[in-house]
């Protein structure tokens, strides 16, 4: 798992990249409006398309079209959820399976952050360092080009990376009751 004190070992599976989609998608405004407005639409029209049928004497499809504004209502938050996880594991698994189960290995130093997996190896300057997330499952380095580093906590000892992180200056989020 952890050589130097100041350097991590671990591995990659879907379920970290897919915790990290799922986080990013929970922060992002643009999914908020998106499911928001889904959620309205869905449960609205079959509510209007029920008070039309009703006022037209057809009460079995007035009754069809309340049961499914109710159950939207009530349950499209699950489903939304649900269809999104879906759709990110299947990106996922076509996109990074080649990287699921590798080798990746974190350094800090003094100046940058030195990272290596399969594909090659790099720096990466502490002022690209935004600050890291930490989730119940996961640390997420976040840094200025819009991507992080995924760092999950059943591989890493999540403490040493914190006291690395703190020893750069680098501020610690703590979401410890995020969920998806």
């Amino acid at each position: 798992m952890s050589h130097p004190s100041n350097q991590f070992n671990y591995h990659l599976y879907s379920e970290d990249y897919l915790t990290f989609q799922l986080y990013t998608a929970s922060k992002s405004e643009v999914v908020a409006k998106k499911r928001k407005s889904e959620w309205m639409l869905l449960w609205f029209l079959p509510l209007v398309f029920g008070l039309y049928f009703l006022t037209s004497a057809e009460y079995l499809l007035a009754t069809y079209f309340f049961i499914v504004a109710v159950v939207t209502f009530f349950f499209y938050s699950q489903f939304f959820k649900w269809r999104y996880k879906k759709r990110h594991l299947k990106f996922i698994n076509t996109n990074y399976q080649e990287h699921f189960g590798t080798e990746e290995e974190l350094k800090f130093n003094a100046d940058h952050l030195f990272l290596k997996n399969k594909t090659g190896e790099g720096k990466v300057l502490l002022d690209a360092v935004i600050s890291c997330v930490e989730i119940p499952s996961h640390l997420f380095i976040k840094l200025n080009t819009g991507t992080s580093i995924i760092l999950p906590k059943k591989e890493v000892d999540a403490e040493a990376v914190k006291k690395e992180l703190t020893k750069l200056n680098i501020d610690i989020e703590n979401e410890l009751n995020w969920v998806w």
